[in-house]
């Protein structure tokens, strides 16, 4: 069984626990625990390597107009929500370390598309915000 077919098996039942344990979370406690927290995310981000596009050609259209990176700028609204409902500092502690690990894989990423893309990517990286639009 390929790896995008088992990632696909897997996601229904990892979006239906996580969801339902934050949900409970919030039912039984006003607030969740940092595993509803690791589940919720887990759902969010499992259907990813199926949902993804053929990594052979550069991808410059749909929300790749406005940044080179939506994936991780859509993957931050959901920590940066959670940590705005709530003051608990542990919430911001999570999302500025979730900054600094996403930045440094958008930097791993892009020295590895200037390289198999060369010019193009180039050309793209100059006309194209990293995160958001200008």
């Amino acid at each position: 069984m390929s790896t995008s077919a088992f990632c696909l098996l897997l996601s229904g039942p990892v979006v239906a626990v996580g969801l339902l344990r934050y949900r409970a979370d919030i039912r039984r406690r006003g607030r969740t625990t940092s595993l509803g927290v690791t589940l919720l995310l887990a759902a969010w981000l499992m259907p990813h390597p199926v949902l993804g596009r053929d990594a052979s050609t550069l991808v410059t259209d749909g929300p790749y107009r406005w940044s080179r990176n939506p994936q991780y700028v859509t993957y931050l609204l959901l920590p940066v929500g959670y940590a705005l409902t709530g003051s608990a500092v542990m919430a911001w502690v999570g999302v500025a370390l979730l900054l600094v690990l996403v930045h440094l894989t958008v930097l791993v990423e892009e020295e590895h598309l200037e390289g198999r893309f060369g010019d193009r990517y180039s050309a793209y990286r100059r006309a194209t915000p990293r995160y958001l639009s200008r």
